[in-house]
């Protein structure tokens, strides 16, 4: 199995609600985030610069093609980029969770599978100096 992390960007928050809930709740993709971005590009002649939203959605290779249809059904743009980048290395636990949750169909609980992604450790506790640094403001 190989993973695959998909990217498309889209104007709004509820239109990248949307189509993150959606995939997933589909399982077609096993965990999707979404980040503001400030883009700038040419469209029809002219300099563009938009804020937009990034949705990166984790799922299989095997599944790439079924994960860009339903972002073309339920995409705004006329020209939406949606393209996929390969996953060289992942935490094999991981990717299996990945790969269990990218099975694009309605979700079954079977013995075994996880629901959610495996938890992370909590941060590392800050030493005096960071977190005096971290009060006024400051970033490391």
């Amino acid at each position: 199995m190989k993973l695959v992390a998909v990217y498309t960007t889209v104007g709004t928050l509820v239109q990248a609600r949307k189509i993150a809930s959606t995939l997933v709740e589909r399982r077609l993709v096993a965990c999707a985030q979404i980040s503001a971005v400030e883009s700038h590009y040419f469209w029809e002649g002219a300099l563009q610069n938009d804020r937009e939203f990034r949705i990166l959605l984790k799922t299989t290779e095997a599944r790439y093609k079924s994960v860009e249809a339903a972002i073309l059904a339920l995409h705004d743009y006329e020209l939406p980029a949606i393209h996929a980048v390969a996953v060289e290395h992942a935490h094999a636990p991981y990717e299996a969770w990945v790969g269990q949750n990218s099975i694009g169909e309605t979700p079954t609980r079977t013995a075994g599978a996880q629901a959610a992604p495996p938890r992370r450790r909590a941060a590392p506790k800050r030493t005096a100096a960071e977190t005096s640094t971290a009060s006024k403001g400051k970033r490391r």
